[in-house]
């Protein structure tokens, strides 16, 4: 059942805070053309902490923790990552090129900081 089942389900008035599972007989032989039964043929991706308590969390924040679909929802534009940062020339700071995490990472600072000049920067030269 992908997202069009979901919404059928809420249209019915039932629970349609669902996830759904593999019921996988057997390995896929075109993996881009996958049958019901195989296995690969449906996805469940869940926004939460790896543990029984992320897991749990969806149940009260289904839809903004809940996708089902192939691919991965997350869905950035690899224009606006910053991959990695290196200053050089500048005796404030190491010239050790610093990795960052797609993921995790946020510029912060106050008006005119040149927080827009950093990806002004990484726009021209560093992009994943």
């Amino acid at each position: 059942m992908a997202n069009n089942g979901i919404s059928l389900l809420k249209k019915q008035g039932v629970n349609s805070r669902l996830l759904h599972c593999s019921d996988a007989h057997q390995f896929a032989d075109d993996k881009n053309n996958t049958k019901p039964k195989e296995l690969g043929h449906c996805f469940t991706w869940i926004k939460a902490e790896p543990t029984f308590e992320g897991l749990r969390q969806i149940i009260f924040e289904t839809d903004l923790r809940r996708k089902i679909q192939t691919g991965s929802p997350n869905n950035k534009r690899l224009d606006k990552v910053i991959k990695s940062i290196q200053f050089v020339g500048h005796p404030d700071f190491i010239s050790n090129k610093i990795y960052l995490n797609p993921d995790l990472n946020t510029i912060i600072g106050g008006k005119s900081s040149r927080k827009s000049l950093l990806l002004h920067l990484y726009s021209q030269y560093d992009r994943l």
